[in-house]
Parts: structure tokens; sequence; C-alpha cells
């Protein structure tokens, strides 16, 4: 036995990776970029994971639904547990980790976590045991169709505006089961300081990333006496953020934290005024483009001119005028170059600009660094406690989104031959998207955050079902053999007829 307080990451990826054997992992929270990549570094020869399905949690960015889809494309088996603390992962009959790690970043990296690591086989066996007494039978194996299902839940809530915004959030459920031994009603403590919530415990939430995105233009400043729900209605701010016709807001992941700063006008200099936060969606191409009702709609034509755009939840915005919020001259003049993710980058390697005021020009939204996300967060959570923050009720008048849905959601096994080719049939129930014949370069294929023209044959020279044939040529390939394995089961959807997305 072994005792660890730290370098969890490598003790968890160094296990036996001559033998493909069985990894068996219980960790109540999964992040889909810690699983990538521990089997990344290792190649079990079957997965078996014991998680929780409660939605709440996923949806305040805790734990990752898609990457329990990774685990199941893995081939991995995946059951959930209400009210599950256990973090376990076991290799095999040789090696058993017993920590207070989860199966995140933040777990692996920069928490302050506490384990051993046991390498007897009567200790690994009886970890084992462990674990079967857990496992139930197949039935509660999570399965395609309700992740699916899951999926779309925890994104309708947050097109909607989430738990704030004058948007009552679906309530979202624990699919997990009970299990003999846990009781699912204790205080589910385990992921405070992870959880990103809106309220006290967002200032708790481990940095990922933090941007500010700047509303207005230079030749609109508004004074500092602009009451913040004007703004709000105007921007749209409380469920979307606008980017320029030219830039696709492709830096922003799922769950950054978005502040909103307002130009304004001073007296002796003007500012940026930060009166708002809320969590970030991802850009989604084919989604998030504004209709041409939104923008006959918008004030201004704030629309028209801030098109493409980044979904937001849980906003928060401080109440009365844009002055209550926070100027970023302190936060620069506070932290000089240490304010920007580029002027502090500049810092570090001894060329480039640093002068944080010089970083942001021209530019629709800023990269904070760790130091100016948590000076910034605590000086907005002053202000709102100082001056409130905006009620519900203010919200209910406004424009919000409807939730669209593909077309159709299908999947495919990912053979030798489209590995190695760049192309795969798709499935019988596609064939009434697409006509007989040959489509050449009309129709998309999305894929992560790249996109390629693509050609669809179907006919009965390329198969005697005359299911639809997508050939990707050389970019296609390219994704498969980065992404994916021989007989991995890949999830497609049609989103419209001339747009076809891998998830």
């Amino acid at each position: 036995m072994r005792i660890i307080h730290g370098n969890w990451k490598s003790e968890i990826h160094e296990f036996n990776l001559k033998k493909k054997k069985r990894l068996r992992i219980v960790s109540p929270f999964i992040k889909e970029p810690t699983i990538r990549e521990l089997l990344k570094a290792t190649k079990p020869e079957n997965i078996e994971v014991i998680t929780r399905f409660n939605l709440d949690n996923c949806y305040d960015g805790v734990s990752d639904l898609s990457a329990l889809r990774f685990l199941l494309n893995r081939g991995a088996v995946v059951q959930g547990i209400k009210g599950l603390h256990s973090k376990l992962y076991i290799y095999g009959g040789d090696r058993a980790i017993i920590t207070s790690a989860n199966l995140t970043q933040a777990g692996l990296k920069s928490n302050h976590e506490f384990g051993c690591v046991f390498e007897d086989p009567e200790t690994v066996a009886e970890c084992n045991s462990y674990f079967d007494g857990l496992w139930a039978s197949e039935k509660h194996n999570l399965t395609s169709d309700k992740l699916e299902d899951w999926m779309n839940q925890v994104e309708d809530a947050k097109v909607t505006g989430g738990k704030n915004t004058g948007r009552k959030k679906p309530k979202l459920k624990d699919y997990g089961r009970k299990a003999k031994g846990i009781d699912p009603t204790d205080p589910d403590i385990a992921g405070v300081g992870e959880i990103f919530s809106n309220g006290s415990n967002r200032s708790r939430r481990p940095f990922n990333q933090a941007f500010i995105k700047l509303l207005g233009k230079s030749d609109n400043r508004v004074e500092l006496d602009y009451e913040v729900i004007e703004e709000i209605e105007r921007s749209g701010a409380y469920w979307s953020l606008g980017y320029p016709s030219s830039r696709r807001p492709r830096q922003p992941k799922d769950g950054d934290i978005m502040f909103m700063g307002r130009l304004v006008k001073k007296e002796k200099s003007n500012d940026i005024y930060i009166f708002g936060s809320a969590i970030a969606m991802q850009h989604v191409d084919e989604r998030d483009v504004a209709t041409q009702q939104e923008i006959a709609d918008s004030i201004d034509n704030w629309r028209g001119i801030w098109d493409k755009y980044i979904r937001v939840h849980d906003a928060k915005f401080v109440s009365g005028t844009i002055g209550n919020g926070v100027p970023l001259s302190v936060l620069m003049d506070t932290l000089k170059e240490n304010s920007f993710l580029p002027t502090q980058r500049n810092a570090a390697k001894g060329n480039g600009n640093l002068d944080p005021r010089q970083s942001f020009k021209q530019a629709p939204s800023i990269q904070l660094t760790e130091e100016a996300f948590n000076w910034l967060n605590d000086r907005l959570e002053e202000k709102f406690k100082r001056h409130g923050i905006v009620p519900d009720e203010a919200y209910k008048h406004m424009y919000w989104p409807k939730v669209e849905r593909a077309l159709l959601t299908t999947s495919f096994t990912l053979g030798k031959t489209y590995y190695l080719n760049g192309f795969f049939n798709l499935p019988v129930e596609t064939k009434s998207f697409f006509p007989m014949g040959n489509t050449q370069g009309t129709i998309r294929l999305k894929y992560g955050e790249g996109s390629l023209p693509i050609r669809i044959e179907r006919n009965k020279k390329t198969n005697q079902t005359t299911q639809p044939r997508v050939y990707g040529g050389a970019k296609l390939r390219g994704h498969f053999q980065e992404h994916y394995e021989i007989g991995d089961k890949i999830k497609l959807e049609i989103i419209a007829n001339d747009i076809l997305k891998l998830i």
C-alpha cells in the first residue's frame, strides 16, 4: 500500500499497459476531457463504470453527459447510483486506487485529494467485491437512447434561460437507482468547489476559462445612469451574446464564464463597466445565427450587426444602472499585464504587447487570466449584494428562442474501410432525406469545430439497399483516425436536408 496526496493524474494513468485488462471505475462525477485522456493512456479490454445520473449535476457542469456518450462509444457499460460518493479505480486484479478524487481535471490536478494505491491481490480482490456489490443487472445499463433524451433535457434547460432570468428551469431528475447501503437523501457535498451555480458557489468554481464580452461600440457609448434592464433587452444578453458577422465565436466552451461589459462615457476618460455574468454554451454553427425575424425585431438592428452568437444561461445582472457595475479600468490598473491572457503570455515570453488597454481594441471579447477572474468575480458579487440583482419578473415579457431539434438522430459503426478511406454508409432510415443519384458539394458535414462539403451517392452501384453513402475524403479520414477507433459507434444528426453532424 502507498499513501498518495498528490499527482493523481499520473497514478491513475500508470496502469499495466502491456496487458489488456478490465478497467472498473467508481466516480460520482466524470468530465469528458479527463476520461478521454485516461482511455488514451490505457487500452482496457472492457470498461465498467458506476457514476451518478443526476441531471442537475450535469446542468451545473460538475459532470458531463458527453463523457458518458464517449464511454458508450468505446464499448463501456455504465450504471448510475443515487447519492454515490465513492471514488475507486480498479485495473484487472493488479491494482486498485481508493481516493477522494473524482474523474475530473480538478480532481486529478488542482484539488487537494488523498487516498491509497493497492497492488496486493487480496486487497484488489476486496475492491472488486465492493464493485460487484454496487453493480446491478443489465436492465440498469445506460443506453444511447436514454442518454440522448437526457442530453436534450439538459440543453433545453440551458437554452430556455436556466435557473434565473425569469424562466423556470425544467425540473431535472436523478435517474440513478437506489443502492443498498447508500442513502440518496444525504446532503450532496461531494461536488462543492466544483459546482458553478448562480449564487455564492460561483466563486468556488475551479477556474477553466473566463471572458469579458464587450457590448456596444465606440460610437454608441452610454451614460453611467443608463438602466441595466434597457441594456439587457437591447442586447439580449440574458440568453445570448452577439459577435460580428465576420467572426465565429470559437473560444468560449460549455461552462465557461462570460462577464458582460458595456462601453460607457465618462468625463475624464471613457471606460467599460462590468454589469453581469452568465455561463456559456459552445457556439453551434447551424443553431447560433440570428434569424431574419430576430434581426427585424432587434433594437437598433443589434442582431443584424452582431448576428453570430453564443447562448448563455443562468445570467445574473446588477440591479439599477450600468454605473453600479465594476469599472474595467480598475481591474487593468490593479493587475496590469496579468489582466488578460494575451498580455500575460507576452510577459512570460518577454515580447509583445503588455498594455491590457491595447489588447481588446477592435475585439468583441477578451479572455481573462485566473487572477483577473477571481478579482472581478469577487467584486461583482459585492455589487450584487450592495445593489441587488435584476429580478426574474423583469425578463418575462422579453423574447426567448425556441428549442430546435434535429430532424433525425441515428448512428453507424465505423468499419475498417470507412476508417481508412473517409466515407460511410448512412443507415436505411435516412433514405427519405436524400433522392436517388449524386449530390455533389451542396451538403455539409459538421464535426467538432470543423465542417466540410461532402458528396452523397444513393444508387444500387454503391450498395444494393440504396443506402446513401457519404464521401468526405482526406479530411473525414483524418477526423476518423484522430478521434475514433475501428468498431466505434458514431452518432449522427440530420440537422436539415443539407446539413449532417457527427456527435
